[in-house]
């Protein structure tokens, strides 16, 4: 198992370990349900940072991974974040759409300058 400081930075270390081995194909098997059994309860998630910027509503830019690795940014507003469901509802401030990620697709959340 491969642990560090947040997801991406595992999975970085992950893909920095396979491109260096001589290694002709691989599979990652995830248990059902894995992402909640790996995770430390009492270790801070992205909540703390998302609900900040919805009690300041100061525009942030979130840093996204979504399917097939397709990684995007973009500033927006956080409109609600659902710890329970692990959902995070924000407005896209370029597009003007309201979208929901899930919090295993943030990699990432900071002020928008």
């Amino acid at each position: 198992m491969i642990r560090d400081q947040n997801e991406s930075k595992a999975l970085e270390k992950l893909f920095q370990l396979l491109r260096s081995a001589d290694i002709d194909g691989y599979k990652i098997i995830v248990p059902w349900n894995a992402d909640q059994r790996l995770r430390d309860e009492t270790a801070p998630g992205p909540t703390d940072a998302l609900t900040d910027f919805v009690q300041s509503g100061k525009l942030a830019r979130l840093f996204v991974v979504k399917e097939k690795g397709v990684r995007l940014n973009f500033p927006c507003r956080i409109l609600n974040v659902d710890a329970s469901s692990r959902l995070v509802t924000v407005y896209h401030v370029d597009e003007k759409k309201v979208y929901t990620f899930s919090f295993g697709e943030i990699e990432n959340v900071e002020p928008a300058v």
